[in-house]
């Protein structure tokens, strides 16, 4: 799923075959999964979601 969210450039950089079926179906997902997902999660700052480096 995550190298079907690659661009196309980083994924042919990489070797990663094109699955357009997979694409769009990992991209439907996303946006399930976008819409499921409370707002204030969503919108969290990534310094609370992040350790400290």
């Amino acid at each position: 799923m995550t190298a079907a969210l690659l661009p196309g450039a980083v994924r042919d950089a990489y070797g990663l075959p094109r699955r357009p079926r997979r694409e769009g179906a990992a991209l439907a997902l996303v946006r399930v999964l976008v819409r499921l997902t409370p707002r204030r999660i969503r919108q969290l700052p990534s310094r609370l979601l992040l350790p400290a480096a």
